[in-house]
């Protein structure tokens, strides 16, 4: 809108056509005066009739009367009320083109209209325009686009307008000019920011809302600062959307002993926590590997409520592999499948189980699970398939890790990764078979030709390992070569291991070439690794 032309510029072909259909779709029963025509709009907008309040206003123009300006913006309203933005700025336009003035009433009802199909550009655009016809814009227009824009992430521009925009029209920010503000610097992580917002707002005499501090105290616990956060919740008579905002500060900064204690309180304030709140004091303990505690939460979850979704369980089976309870994660995981319903494990409980199961040796039922999964429709990634591959290896069945590389794997189309190799490899340390070095080189070869991997340390270690175990020095050599090979640095594992190595293979001869080609790769680790080599 220009102050020198009175009108609106064509706006986009979907507001032309959105406001076309809407016409075509409404009834044809012409009221019998403009007033009467408007009572019935407002109620169409109310119960959402958008679309007959539409036919109503088109109506009333046919039938000969002059509908006012008041009357189109109860028509932009109901097309607020049902988020119709499209058909909105179609009546806008219409205002003008009609011989009509819109009013703040008119921009304000359409940019609302734009704010809640998050077209905050629009919204800004129409903020602009009103002041460029010379009207004067409320503290109720800025909050509205303030509010589009920081739905929209865009803090800086949200705060400008609220905290620039609102004085030098000479309006005062209002508690919503504020909580708009705290949301916009919420999206966007600006604590500090918000912690300086709301004491702007005790020294203009404003009291915060407790959204307002909600909005500041989540900034806080984007930026993982909880004693803040905690400090904000201290002020305020907190709701749930707060005490959550609080403990989800606590469980970002791992404080999993604060985040229980909010959560204690609301059920001290004969509050029902909500899901969100116990899963974050679930993910806090689950961080932290307290597993006892999460059990605690997840059985006070199913007693008093609210009841656990798979968030809850998967955060407590995760927290028991943490806290290397095995038999306790595989408890939670039967008495899931157990219960029935709605929530039923998924790949990511399997995950946790299986991994749980891997810390605690227990390769058996680690390859249970997964024949479970692939039962349950679900598809075990490479994951899933490491984890099972390291439990065999720590639990000494070298077969099962070879065979689920080489069979399993293949069989269900899982490419493996460099850690499937290096577990597999690893695994062949418990082998009592002398060959088993040669099977290890031959899982090398396979890494590397196969699948294009580039082996890593962790990995060249469990073969140096395997190979000083089966007194195959000579390889143990050649692998520490071909590190160096790889630029990879040699670390004091690789070093030690090759050192008994040759020692066991007790070829003194070749232990001073062994010390001028460990001094040749210019490595930073210390010789202290290969004492009995230094002592010959």
């Amino acid at each position: 809108v220009t102050a020198a032309s009175g009108k609106l510029p064509l706006q986009t072909e979907r507001c032309h056509r959105c406001h076309r259909q809407a016409l075509a779709a409404a009834p044809r029963e012409a009221p019998h005066s403009v007033r009467e025509g408007t009572a019935l709009m407002k109620e169409l907008g109310r119960s959402g009739g958008w679309q007959k309040a539409l036919g109503l206003l088109a109506d009333m123009w046919q039938a000969g009367m002059k509908p006012d300006t008041v009357a189109h913006n109860v028509a932009i309203t109901a097309c607020e009320r049902s988020s119709q933005w499209p058909a909105a700025m179609g009546i806008l336009e219409d205002v003008v083109l009609r011989g009509l003035e819109p009013d703040v009433i008119s921009f304000s009802a359409a940019m609302s209209a734009c704010s809640k199909g998050q077209c905050w550009d629009r919204s800004l655009n129409l903020l602009q325009k009103l002041q460029d016809t010379g009207l004067e814009a409320n503290a109720v227009a800025f909050n509205t686009v303030a509010s589009a824009l920081a739905d929209a992430l865009q803090w800086a521009a949200a705060l400008e307008l609220v905290l620039d925009g609102l004085p030098t029209r000479r309006l005062d920010p209002t508690g919503v000019s504020y909580g708009a503000a705290a949301r916009a610097l919420e999206r966007g992580g600006r604590w500090q920011e918000g912690i300086a917002l709301l004491a702007q707002m005790k020294e203009l005499g404003l009291e915060p809302h407790v959204a307002t501090y909600s909005a500041c105290i989540s900034a806080c616990e984007k930026a993982q600062e909880w004693s803040w956060a905690l400090a904000l919740l201290a002020e305020t008579s907190p709701d749930l959307i707060a005490f959550a905002a609080a403990i989800s500060a606590c469980e970002k900064a791992r404080r999993w002993e604060p985040a229980l204690a909010l959560l204690q309180e609301i059920r001290v304030r004969q509050m029902l926590p909500d899901t969100v709140a116990c899963n974050a004091a679930l993910s806090a303990c689950e961080k932290a590997a307290c597993w006892e505690w999460a059990l605690v939460l997840l059985r006070d979850m199913r007693r008093q409520g609210p009841k656990p979704d798979l968030v809850s369980w998967n955060s407590a089976i995760s927290a028991c592999e943490k806290g290397q309870s095995w038999e306790s994660a595989l408890c939670l995981l039967r008495e899931l499948a157990r219960q029935g319903g709605a929530v039923v494990p998924d790949a990511i409980t399997y995950h946790a189980s299986i991994s749980a199961c891997e810390k605690g040796k227990q390769w058996q039922w680690a390859s249970t699970l997964l024949s479970e999964m692939r039962q349950q429709k679900l598809v075990p990634g490479t994951v899933a398939f490491n984890a099972v591959i390291s439990a065999c290896e720590k639990g000494g069945s070298w077969h099962m890790a070879i065979h689920i590389l080489c069979v399993e794997m293949p069989h269900h189309t899982v490419v493996p990764d460099v850690f499937t190799f290096a577990a597999a490899i690893s695994a062949c340390d418990s082998g009592s078979d002398g060959a088993m070095w040669q099977l290890s080189l031959n899982l090398l070869e396979q890494l590397q030709t196969g699948y294009a991997l580039q082996p890593n340390l962790v990995l060249y270690n469990s073969l140096i390992r395997v190979c000083q175990l089966a007194s195959s020095w000579q390889h143990s050599l050649g692998l520490l070569s071909e590190l160096s090979a790889a630029q990879l640095e040699p670390d004091m594992a690789s070093l030690g291991t090759v050192a008994q190595a040759v020692e066991r293979g007790a070829d003194w001869p070749s232990m001073p070439g062994l010390l001028d080609e460990v001094a040749t790769m210019g490595s930073s680790a210390s010789l202290i690794g290969l004492p009995s080599l230094r002592l010959r």
